[in-house]
């Protein structure tokens, strides 16, 4: 027999019971019920979109902002899929965004990447449908038919130059290379020693221009120095100032001083050769005087030099006159 308290535990376990389920199943009905994000719709047209489900991340610009409540073939066109996503409210979702779908990792999960916008473009209302972007797979198919279109190419040129006609020009330009090569290496051997000394002579010609470039580079640092010294602004500063003094000259002036001081210069030149011309007579008559002069006076130093006491006793004559002879 089922006692009171047995009643009692079980009427408390079931109360539990049930209050538990009631918890999950708000938890679990909330987001529908008291749904606070936005509504999108994404459209993919011939895009496959395996590995994105119900609940996968919708991320905007690496933040997670909302999730993926439902996926659905379209029933007017079934080439396309509608997929709805719920975004936070207050995301800014703008006209120009595109919905990209990404691989997450290498599990092989996808998820919804929202990318670009500008900030010139229009909100996007909820309900409304968010444009779709490039997905990983077009871009891989679109590369690999960029690359396939190439490798065919390729393969085409090897076609042709496989050809028998390409293989036969093949061969003979092979043979007139080898040729060639031979003829050149036969040139180089012949031309060594002259080709040493050219090497030589570049090496040389290296050298000097070295230092030629020294030299310019040393000429070019002494330029720079005088451009930046204190002596060439003194010397512009003085060519300044005798410009401006040469500007305040009245030149006029100056060049009527200069032709009367030139006038009276060859006056006085014109006088000088009169004169030299009247008295030129005179001039060599004193020339020939001084002559004299300097021939009696050459005379009487050596007299001198020879018998000083002259200058005593004076001279006498070397043959006196005798004194009988007067008588």
């Amino acid at each position: 027999m089922v006692t009171r308290a047995q009643k009692i535990r079980l009427g408390i376990f079931i109360i539990i019971s049930i209050t538990v389920i009631l918890i999950a199943i708000g938890t679990l009905s909330y987001d529908r019920v008291f749904d606070t994000r936005d509504i999108y719709y994404i459209t993919y047209k011939d895009v496959s979109v395996s590995g994105l489900d119900v609940g996968s991340q919708v991320k905007y610009l690496g933040l997670n902002v909302g999730n993926v409540r439902n996926i659905k073939i379209d029933p007017k066109d079934i080439t396309r899929i509608i997929v709805t996503v719920a975004i936070e409210q207050g995301t800014p979702i703008k006209e120009d965004v595109r919905a990209e779908i990404s691989t997450i990792g290498i599990t092989g999960l996808k998820q919804i990447a929202l990318r670009g916008g500008t900030v010139e473009s229009d909100m996007l209302q909820p309900g409304g449908y968010i444009q779709p972007g490039k997905s990983l797979t077009e871009d891989i198919t679109g590369r690999a038919e960029v690359i396939a279109e190439k490798i065919e190419l390729v393969l085409n040129n090897l076609l042709a130059l496989s050809s028998s006609e390409n293989q036969d020009r093949i061969f003979a330009f092979v043979d007139e290379s080898a040729n060639t090569v031979r003829k050149v290496s036969e040139v180089l051997d012949e031309n060594r020693e002259r080709m040493d000394r050219t090497m030589a002579n570049l090496d040389t010609l290296v050298v000097e221009l070295k230092l030629m470039s020294t030299a310019a580079k040393t000429t070019a640092e002494t330029f720079n120095n005088f451009m930046s010294s204190d002596t060439l602004n003194t010397m512009l500063a003085d060519m300044q100032n005798i410009t401006s003094t040469v500007r305040e000259v009245d030149l006029t002036k100056l060049i009527e001083d200069v032709n009367k001081v030139l006038v009276s210069l060859d006056d006085v030149l014109t006088h000088t050769e009169t004169l030299v011309m009247r008295n030129s007579g005179k001039f060599v008559d004193t020339i020939d005087e001084l002559h004299l002069i300097t021939r009696y006076l050459s005379s009487t130093a050596r007299r001198i030099d020879s018998n000083p006491s002259i200058l005593i006793r004076g001279s006498r004559p070397q043959s006196p006159p005798d004194d009988k002879l007067e008588r």
